[in-house]
């Protein structure tokens, strides 16, 4: 079965209920409500169920004023939002979605291939944890790329995301100033998250934009874990390191 987004405004949107539901249950996670926390629940409130942990500040101010319960003949009308590198890779990598307003997947490329150099990075971040066993998710609420979430088969359901991620272009400098650095890795910190810096390297060539498996080639990432060097801890831990793939 095959998901059919829209591109609206350089953004992908899913509209359909099943598809919107499809995309959640089957693919450990992707998009987001545009209504809800994470996972698209409007749905399910009119159906009378009501799972106050994925509910936005809106819905939850709908549910106590008794909206979903007042009424019938409530018709859903949330969507699924897709950042584009998500969209991309289940168009490509999943073969699961299309869009739209492309006549097949070389025409889609072509449109990712002409788009930002950043959405390429992030495509090929994204994609090598997908592929590495995480679901990435956005960031932006912690000041990053991704946050990754361990993804339990045996329970069905994402548990706590220990890792941030930062996207980077090879040899650009961290940071102005340090200050910067330590802004992000005490936000990280305050929400038990470790920090992540990676960096892609990839070919901005024409010839090797027009063919994506040719580009593929060309990628390649190097990951930095960030964090702080206590005397105290790392004399009690042995000053041991573990990498965010592993």
């Amino acid at each position: 079965m095959s998901v059919v987004a829209q591109l609206v405004g350089g953004e992908f949107w899913v509209t359909d209920p099943a598809s919107v539901q499809l995309c959640w249950q089957s693919l450990m996670g992707f998009g987001k409500g545009n209504l809800s926390r994470s996972r698209p629940v409007y749905g399910e409130l009119l159906r009378g169920h009501v799972d106050q942990a994925h509910l936005g500040r809106a819905l939850r101010n709908m549910v106590r004023s008794g909206y979903f319960g007042s009424g019938q003949g409530r018709v859903d009308v949330e969507h699924l939002h897709l950042a584009p590198y998500e969209a991309a890779y289940l168009a490509f990598d999943e073969q699961f979605l299309t869009v739209a307003g492309f006549e097949n997947s070389n025409a889609l490329w072509s449109y990712y291939a002409s788009s930002s150099k950043e959405h390429l990075r992030q495509y090929a971040a994204y994609r090598a944890y997908r592929l590495a066993g995480w679901a990435p998710h956005s960031g932006c609420k912690y000041g990053a790329d991704f946050v990754l979430y361990r993804f339990r088969a045996t329970q069905g359901r994402h548990t706590h995301a220990p890792y941030a991620v930062i996207v980077r272009e090879t040899d650009e400098p961290i940071h102005q100033r340090w200050i910067a650095v330590q802004n992000q890795l005490r936000l990280t910190k305050q929400v038990a998250k470790r920090l992540v810096y990676v960096e892609v390297s990839m070919s901005t060539a024409v010839e090797d934009l027009l063919d994506r498996e040719r580009w593929l080639e060309t990628v390649s990432l190097h990951e930095v874990l960030v964090d702080r060097w206590t005397p105290v801890v790392r004399a009690c831990l042995g000053d041991k390191q573990s990498g965010a793939l592993r």
